[in-house]
């Protein structure tokens, strides 16, 4: 299943000393009230935000991953997740891209798994984002 399983997030939250143990049962309470709570993705409308734009360095030289090797049991999840993407409209397969960084699944807390790139590659051909934080 895609995204979080609300009562376990809960019980590793408040395990251990993080969280004061008379806080507990208030803090159930407030995040169980309402079932706002996303267990998969939705087909919802795009954010209205700007899309984020970079800027490459002049010297940017375009980089391709070659394949890698996951577990079976990440190797499962990139793909049922991917397939969701592509079924969602959010991602299509880009086979002229020239660029091409790794999937690189992380292990959750409770064994699952999410899915994150690394960019390490390349982000020495990026200038950097200068700019004040908003305050929210």
């Amino acid at each position: 299943m895609l995204g979080i399983a609300v009562s376990r997030q809960l019980d590793v939250l408040c395990g251990g000393e993080r969280i004061p143990k008379e806080s507990v049962p208030r803090l159930r309470k407030i995040a169980t009230r309402y079932d706002i709570w996303r267990l998969r993705l939705g087909d919802d409308p795009p954010a209205r935000v700007p899309p984020m734009k970079i800027r490459l360095k002049p010297s940017a030289k375009p980089y391709r991953c070659k394949p890698r090797k996951y577990l079976p049991e990440a190797r499962k999840f990139l793909d049922e997740f991917n397939d969701e993407l592509v079924r969602l409209g959010w991602v299509y397969e880009n086979t002229e891209s020239r660029w091409a960084c790794p999937a690189l699944p992380v292990r959750k807390t409770g064994g699952e798994f999410r899915q994150t790139s690394d960019y390490k590659p390349v982000n020495g051909d990026m200038e950097a984002i200068v700019g004040v934080m908003s305050n929210i």
